[in-house]
This record gives structure tokens, sequence and C-alpha cells, in this order.
């Protein structure tokens, strides 16, 4: 499972979820935090869109996700 917030003027570009165990299964809360490094940070104004998406990979029980 990916992800890319953006703003007007910057993006995080792709940020892959590094999860233990099972993520975004229905039922289930999952918070996530999101680390820059000094050297490329940068600000982040008001979001614009939050881009989510998967590879379908794993066993089929696990290529499913639910995202409300």
């Amino acid at each position: 499972v990916y992800f890319i917030l953006s703003d007007n003027d910057n993006d995080t570009g792709l940020r892959l979820l590094d999860a233990e165990g099972s993520i975004l299964e229905r039922g289930n809360i999952d918070l996530f935090l999101m680390a820059v490094s000094r050297l490329n940070y940068f600000c982040l104004g008001p979001s614009n869109y939050l881009r989510i998406g998967h590879d379908n990979s794993g066993d089929s029980s696990d290529a499913s996700w639910f995202l409300k």
C-alpha cells in the first residue's frame, strides 16, 4: 500500500506504508506516522489531495483492503 500527499506546490513523492501484520482491514483503525529527513525537508501547505493505491500482491486473502 502506498500514498502520495500533495498541496498546491509540493508532494511527498511515493511513500510505502511499512506495517507489522495486517493493515487496512475492515473494522480496524490504522494510524501511520510520516517522517521527512532534514536534507529533503519541505513544508506542505493545506492538503490538495491524497492518492492511495496498492499493487495487488500477496495471497488472495491478503490482496484485498478496506478504506473508508
